[in-house]
């Protein structure tokens, strides 16, 4: 049965019964379920038709119409998805989960699954989810989510669940985000209109070396090799426990102190950002030691001053280093942080000579004392986007804070939400 059937009610005991039969097919076909999410997962969408100058020689981008609309879309396939699809589609049964309309949601797999043999009708999309901001795995599995798996881009819409894998963003369109996110402001493409995110554009690359598929493709195989390892009737034969204890690995060495990040009125225990590090065995602390091996922060502090004193010993990066390294699973190049996602260090120009030196590179000159006393964020990103043809800072989140804000904005300054960070670093950054 497809996920189309809105209004359709059923008794839990029914539920029980059609998820009791659905896992037991499962078990004996030794598959899981994996729920996708489309935009910035496995597709880069965009609606602005300049892109039709860049599409000719490029197969894996797509164009489509939706009924009753002169508006051309162009989506972008993710690096390696039809080997990603071919591959997990022996290992679990796809379904698709996405913030966009039904009518998007066919036509995209109608371009990634043309014969339908994926799958088939499981898609969920907004019209029937009965939420624009936030996605639930109760909707599709409303008893037992013990053998479901989820890859998204973001966790917050999905409440950081323990199903969840989080993927980095993929965007291959310059400066067009995610146009079904959920806290976009709502705009009407139209064809004689370029509606991008900043209204800027560039032409997309012409190389593409995203493989973050063929690294979750390895990842979803752990998985499913450490659920079925496992006796059928173990309690830990459970995904909610078997992707946070794989989590743990990715951080367990790392020792993290925060400055700026997490409010001091606030338990920064209770902080999403604290929580999101310690769920990949990171050891947190608002203190700097001895013992720090990496100072997160947004600004210039007495702490980052101080762990400039120690030397290379302790690694000063922004929050984006540890989403980058979270969402990779595996800790991101110290010495060159910026990693695909994000430009991540703290430094002036004698902080920029001296990573040039201890990684061999060239000297960066001398710098004055009031450039010691001035450090900012680094300004060199754009340098890396043109060079690399990869996203400015505010995509980490999938859209830039002026367009990926929610409607019950706070006055404090509780980091409650990834688009909070964002725009912390955003306003750093400008």
């Amino acid at each position: 049965m497809g996920y189309d059937t809105v209004g359709l009610t059923v008794s839990r005991e029914v539920t029980e019964r059609l998820e009791a039969e659905n896992a037991r097919r499962l078990l004996k076909n030794r598959k899981l379920s994996l729920i996708l999410d489309l935009d910035q997962t496995i597709v880069h969408a965009s609606w602005d038709q300049r892109v039709g100058d860049f599409i000719k020689e490029d197969t894996d981008i797509r164009q489509f119409n939706l009924p009753g609309s002169s508006v051309v879309y162009y989506i972008k396939l993710r690096p390696g998805l039809d080997h990603f699809l071919k591959e997990i589609e022996q290992l679990y049964e796809l379904h698709i989960y996405t913030m966009g309309t039904r009518d998007y949601a066919e036509a995209v797999t109608n371009e990634i699954d043309p014969n339908g043999s994926l799958f088939k009708e499981r898609i969920l999309s907004r019209d029937e989810s009965g939420s624009v901001t936030q996605k639930k795995l109760q909707r599709l599995f409303p008893c037992d989510t013990s053998m479901v798996v989820v890859l998204d881009d973001r966790s917050d819409v999905w409440s950081f669940s323990a199903n969840l894998i989080r993927i980095k963003p993929y965007e291959f369109f310059v400066g067009t985000g995610d146009i079904n996110c959920p806290f976009k402001k709502k705009v009407t493409p139209c064809s004689d209109k370029i509606v991008v995110a900043g209204n800027h554009y560039s032409a997309p690359s012409r190389t593409d070396d995203d493989n973050e598929l063929y690294k979750m493709l390895n990842i979803l195989k752990d998985v499913h090799k450490n659920f079925y390892d496992k006796d059928e009737h173990d309690k830990e034969a459970d995904v909610t426990h078997i992707i946070p204890k794989m989590k743990l690995n990715v951080l367990q060495h790392v020792i993290i102190t925060f400055t700026d990040v997490i409010p001091q009125i606030k338990d920064p225990t209770l902080s999403w950002i604290w929580q999101m590090a310690t769920s990949f065995g990171a050891t947190c602390s608002m203190d700097l030691t001895g013992k720090t091996t990496h100072l997160i922060a947004v600004k210039f502090s007495s702490k980052v001053k101080a762990a400039r004193e120690y030397g290379h010993s302790i690694h000063v990066v922004t929050p984006a280093w540890l989403l980058d390294s979270t969402s990779s699973c595996g800790i991101d190049d110290i010495w060159d942080t910026d990693s695909d996602t994000v430009d991540s260090p703290l430094y002036n120009k004698s902080w920029k000579r001296k990573r040039e030196q201890e990684s061999g590179g060239e000297s960066g000159g001398d710098a004055s004392e009031d450039d010691n006393e001035s450090i900012t964020l680094a300004v060199r990103r754009q340098q890396r986007v043109n060079k690399r043809q990869k996203s400015q800072l505010s995509k980490v989140t999938t859209a830039s804070s002026s367009q990926c804000t929610s409607s019950n904005n706070n006055s404090d300054d509780d980091l409650g939400s990834l688009d909070d960070l964002v725009d912390i670093l955003d306003e750093a950054l400008n």
